[in-house]
């Protein structure tokens, strides 16, 4: 692995901190209200942020969520599923 694929690992995990600690700040009392105010965000939570957000935000949160922590597992699990072209409607 060349120097420049580990600076853009570290630049991308960075990049997905700011967010997170952004989010955590804006989004505290509708996502975060049950984590201590004064928890400090780690690599090792991002999978929480995410988490928080997408189960306790509306859409803005869960698009916001994805780019914090990408999980095609979480997607694939919950997102509907729609034929090319579909549009969902209300029944």
């Amino acid at each position: 692995m060349s120097g420049s694929d580990t600076t853009g690992q570290v630049d991308a995990v960075n990049a997905r901190l700011v967010r997170a600690r952004e989010a955590f700040a804006r989004h505290y009392a509708m996502c975060f209200w049950s984590w201590s105010r004064d928890t400090i965000i780690t690599p090792e939570l991002l999978p929480n942020v995410a988490h928080a957000l997408r189960s306790h935000g509306g859409r803005d949160q869960v698009i916001l969520a994805e780019s914090i922590c990408p999980s095609t597992l979480y997607s694939r699990r919950y997102s509907p599923r729609y034929a090319r072209g579909e549009t969902p409607t209300a029944t």
